[in-house]
């Protein structure tokens, strides 16, 4: 997943965020039993992502080790790299001012 909370991420592990918008709502047994592979999206960045990190250690489903991980089965068959890499781009010249923003997931 990722911007995993809009607008503005989480301030705390305690956030009641994750109970609202998470553990509350995707609530079907299918649900329930899925592990969720996290990373942080722009949003999630606004505020504590180390909040979500530490979550992990909260809920079974929350699965989001580091800032930067790899999921591979146990044959290595498939792995997952989760990573963000955002580029701005920033235009200063004295008679025009113009920011664009690329993000690859």
């Amino acid at each position: 997943m990722g911007d995993n909370f809009y607008s503005s991420g989480v301030r705390t592990v305690a956030d009641p965020r994750f109970t609202a918008t998470f553990e509350h709502v995707y609530t079907s047994p299918a649900l329930k039993a899925a592990t969720w592979y996290m990373i942080a999206g722009n949003h999630d960045h606004l505020f504590n992502v180390s909040a979500q990190i530490a979550y992990t250690n909260i809920s079974p489903r929350w699965h989001f080790p580091d800032f930067f991980y790899t999921k591979g089965d146990k044959k290595g068959v498939l792995f997952v790299h989760m990573w963000l890499l955002s580029i701005f781009f920033l235009e200063t010249s004295a008679d025009f001012i113009h920011c664009n923003s690329v993000i690859l997931v």
